[in-house]
């Protein structure tokens, strides 16, 4: 398992738990309905509130690891390319060498 997968794990499991304890206070708690639907509308739109910026955490550390792997991947392909280079002339050499003799 990445690290990733276990850092959405956790933030799933946070938001779940969260929303279970907000309902079990909820319904313990004794209030009329029009209090009840004015604590759960509260209550949603606060949760919404971090979720929102839960995600735009993770956007941003996604962002984050877009930008390494994008370096590394720039970077592999530059050695690969000289890598290519330095072999295609080894080669180049060779048959000239063979062709010569």
């Amino acid at each position: 398992m990445s690290s990733s997968d276990g850092g959405y794990n956790f933030l799933a499991g946070f938001f779940v738990g969260a929303a279970l304890g907000a309902m079990a206070a909820l319904l313990l708690t004794p209030k009329t309905g029009q209090e009840m639907r004015d604590t759960l509308s509260e209550e949603s739109k606060k949760l919404r509130e971090r979720t929102e910026g839960a995600v735009s955490e993770l956007r941003g550390h996604g962002g984050e690891a877009y930008e390494k792997a994008r370096g590394v991947v720039a970077e592999t392909t530059e050695r690969a390319r000289e890598a290519i280079s330095e072999t295609t002339e080894g080669v180049k050499k060779a048959a000239r060498a063979i062709s010569k003799s």
